[in-house]
């Protein structure tokens, strides 16, 4: 019911799973997605087209690809209203579902990295209908993060990698501002 009334519920692996009768991700109707385990093969699966573009992945560098882990077999929509915006091979791997005013969304695995924690990001934005509040205290370089201390009146930049990066940090109001920051560095600005 906290989905529905416009709560955010984010699904990794297996969420919520259990061999109960009749479904095995028991919160299948808010992630849109579902594992077979052989108690539904006489029902209807709905695959829908994979999303060319959506908000979860629209700053990944294109070509490459997201990693996923260990890859959970059998997954499929439960639903032709699920928006799969990652799928292969007839397994879903990143999909959402509008579920009442909230979201669900279902990520077949995370493990680390820079690229995923920003997919993670991503995802919370999405998932809280936070759109868009997205482009205030973010980076233009998943390897950098950002960090708001309103009290203080500062934010900082992080250089989450041993190697020098380079950086453009997106300011309220629409403002930008560039940073060179050398391995593992961090740059203090006044708000």
């Amino acid at each position: 019911s906290w989905v529905r009334q416009g709560g955010a519920f984010v699904g990794v692996g297996q969420p919520a799973s259990s061999d109960h009768p009749g479904r095995f991700f028991q919160l299948a109707d808010v992630l849109g997605i579902d594992e077979e385990r052989y108690h539904t093969l006489s029902v209807d699966k709905y695959f829908p087209e994979v999303v060319p573009e959506h908000f979860v992945t629209a700053d990944l560098d294109k070509g490459t690809a997201i990693d996923f882990g260990e890859p959970v077999h059998n997954t499929f929509p439960i639903s032709e209203d699920t928006t799969l915006i990652c799928a292969e091979d007839g397994q879903v791997q990143l999909a959402a579902n509008e579920y009442g005013k909230g979201r669900g969304v279902y990520i077949s695995g995370l493990p680390y990295s820079a690229a995923n924690a920003r997919l993670l990001e991503r995802i919370l934005f999405f998932a809280s209908h936070n759109e868009e509040k997205y482009a205030a205290w973010s980076s233009s370089n998943p390897h950098c993060e950002v960090a708001e201390f309103v009290k203080a009146g500062k934010y900082c930049v992080i250089n989450n990698t041993e190697d020098p990066q380079s950086t453009v940090v997106y300011l309220p109001g629409g403002r930008e501002e560039s940073f060179e920051l050398p391995g593992s560095g961090i740059a203090w600005r006044n708000i």
